[in-house]
């Protein structure tokens, strides 16, 4: 099922994607060669926020939780093509989500791509999950994540049968990057280009095919899922996201005419929300 949204965009969402696409435009770069480079580290969540940092498994998790306890939780995985950190955009979306839902969200804070491999990635995730499920007895598990982290968790659903539920914010579901559509799209993207993204891509996919579904969940079955997807219908990922809702009925794609990649996450505006306000229906 295809919801679409229509609406005005926000003052602020249009001032910030113009003067984007301005510096796009007079750098004639995409955004990503301005970030990819930067060395990755880990961010700490804000002191007022009601988070706590751990580690399990070598791999830091920030767990943000409410005074009440709910029957649900939310791992979350973050987007950068599997190659770049988290940041404070992510830690904001997740903080206002449990705050509105009063779920405890799990934010992991996984390894990187060239480094780490789409197996070893995956592996350790899991193992991670074990261990948050642990702590989360008899409460469903809802898994979230936007663009890779939407990737990710759709991947890591395939490895816990129980998990019905799965949010995707911008995933990017393909990594083959064969749609001909998305040369299409590439007039009008500023923030990536197909070749940006086949290089994450072959960063991370070690010795599997990038048609795998390990690491394209495109090509695999979801059918026993639950699936919502929030994306911008000028997101280079787009056509896949179609392609995907088109296949899957288990889909029901929330389409934003005219909002970019990861618009969710670009401000704490109406735009975002929206997002958070059609997740909290969903989940409750």
């Amino acid at each position: 099922m295809i919801t679409e949204y229509k609406e005005k965009i926000s003052l602020k969402m249009l001032i910030i994607i113009s003067l984007l696409t301005i510096v796009s435009k007079i750098s004639r770069k995409k955004l990503w060669s301005f970030v990819v480079h930067k060395r990755q580290n880990f961010i700490q969540p804000k002191r007022q926020h009601k988070a706590s940092v751990y580690e399990i498994n070598g791999i830091k998790v920030i767990r943000f939780s409410q005074t009440n306890e709910a029957e649900k939780y939310v791992v979350y995985f973050h987007g950068g093509g599997f190659v770049m950190s988290g940041n404070r955009r992510h830690h904001n979306f997740i903080i206002n989500l449990s705050k509105k839902t009063d779920f405890t969200c799990y934010y992991i804070d996984y390894p990187l791509a060239p480094k780490n491999k789409a197996v070893e990635v995956i592996e350790k995730i899991e193992s991670v999950i074990k261990e948050i499920q642990k702590q989360e007895i008899d409460k469903e598990m809802i898994l979230l994540g936007d663009s890779a982290g939407g990737n990710l968790a759709l991947v890591l659903s395939k490895k816990f049968p129980k998990v019905k539920s799965i949010i995707l914010l911008s995933p990017w579901l393909d990594l083959t990057m064969t749609n001909p559509k998305i040369i299409e799209m590439e007039r009008q993207e500023i923030m990536f280009s197909k070749h940006d993204l086949l290089g994450a891509a072959m960063d991370y996919q070690g010795n599997l095919e990038l048609n795998n579904v390990m690491v394209s969940p495109i090509y695999d079955d979801f059918t026993d899922k639950e699936i919502n997807i929030f994306a911008g219908k000028d997101d280079l990922l787009f056509p896949d996201v179609l392609k995907f809702t088109e296949i899957n009925n288990c889909v029901n794609l929330h389409k934003y005419h005219g909002l970019k990649h990861d618009f969710m996450f670009i401000l704490e505006g109406k735009e975002q929300k929206h997002v958070l306000n059609e997740i909290t229906k969903y989940l409750k």
